[in-house]
């Protein structure tokens, strides 16, 4: 199953993708996961296969981001909560030539309009640091709603910022 965008596909994370250098390595770059908790533990392929293993029994939406050209520059997921029918929505634009260019948007508002109208989720939400403004920027491009601030609740640099929440329901 390929998800079309404009810019990017959406194609399911595999195996063989989860034993690529080149994404455990964006796993492990402190500068580029600088807003995300992940930059607290080192990746190793071992915890990625476990994680693509229980992703796909949970089915969560774990797919990689391709150029047109086929070039995998990113993931984006979204964990799936079956019981309240919403989902937690997430990026990562690993491969920095493509950063700005409005490749992530397009991943993101390709994802959003898979779930809701081929996995029929209600209500999709995510959040951010007040300190990460590329995806504020996405959150507020893509229409969804603030909804939450919890203050002071993450360190960055030995500097306290809020975590934000936006969300959109889809129905």
């Amino acid at each position: 199953m390929i998800i079309k965008g404009n810019k990017v596909d959406l194609a399911p994370i595999t195996y063989r993708d989860v034993k690529n250098k080149k994404y455990i390595s964006w796993l492990n770059n402190k500068k580029l996961l600088k807003y995300s908790n992940q930059r607290f533990e080192k990746q190793t392929f071992s915890k990625l296969n476990k994680f693509f293993l229980l992703s796909r029994q949970q089915e969560n939406l774990f797919c990689k981001i391709l150029t047109k050209e086929k070039d995998f520059i990113g993931t984006i997921i979204c964990r799936i909560d079956k019981n309240h029918n919403t989902g937690n929505l997430g990026i990562l634009i690993g491969d920095t030539k493509f950063e700005s260019k409005g490749h992530g948007l397009d991943a993101w508002l390709t994802a959003m309009k898979y779930l809701q109208k081929k996995m029929k989720i209600k209500k999709i939400f995510a959040g951010t640091l007040s300190c990460n403004k590329p995806m504020l920027k996405i959150f507020k491009k893509s229409k969804m709603k603030y909804e939450a601030t919890f203050k002071k609740h993450e360190i960055v640099n030995k500097k306290y910022y809020n975590l934000i929440f936006y969300s959109v329901f889809t129905n």
